[in-house]
């Protein structure tokens, strides 16, 4: 059935042009695409998405979680998961600021406030120390 991708923060502004991005991409490739949309609520956004989705041959499926929340992280996956047999790709594309412009946020309110950006449950972030030798950029393991 193709290639499979999960999209978090899909109703947003950010996730909904990812998403139909990978949409239009996938069709101009030729290439079967299917795609989970993770959202903190179903809603009237959710639902045009996925409509606009259909209107491109690439079908889509909805589930709420909080991001913020390990179990439903790992319940959203095993959702996402069994709705398409496997999952090629993760797109995390889901954050939380306070009001404002994010380059007025002080620093402590950026580097805490997004929870939802730092991975699957159980899951750390660290920076290479170095760059490896056959990569142009630096890296950033999952571990």
């Amino acid at each position: 059935m193709g290639r499979h991708a999960l999209v978090t923060g899909a109703a947003g502004g950010i996730g909904q042009a990812i998403c139909l991005a990978l949409a239009d991409d996938a069709v101009a490739r030729g290439e079967a695409l299917q795609l989970s949309l993770a959202v903190s609520a179903l809603d009237a956004r959710t639902d045009a998405l996925i409509g606009r989705l259909a209107g491109r041959g690439v079908p889509a499926r909805a589930f709420a979680a909080d991001l913020t929340d390990p179990a439903q992280c790992e319940a959203l996956v095993a959702r996402a998961t069994d709705a398409a047999a496997s999952l090629d790709a993760l797109v995390c594309a889901a954050g939380a600021s306070g009001p404002g412009r994010l380059a007025a946020a002080p620093c402590r309110q950026v580097a805490g406030g997004h929870h939802a950006a730092r991975g699957p449950p159980g899951a750390t972030w660290r920076r290479r120390e170095r760059p490896r030798r056959h990569r142009a950029s630096p890296s950033v393991d999952l571990s």
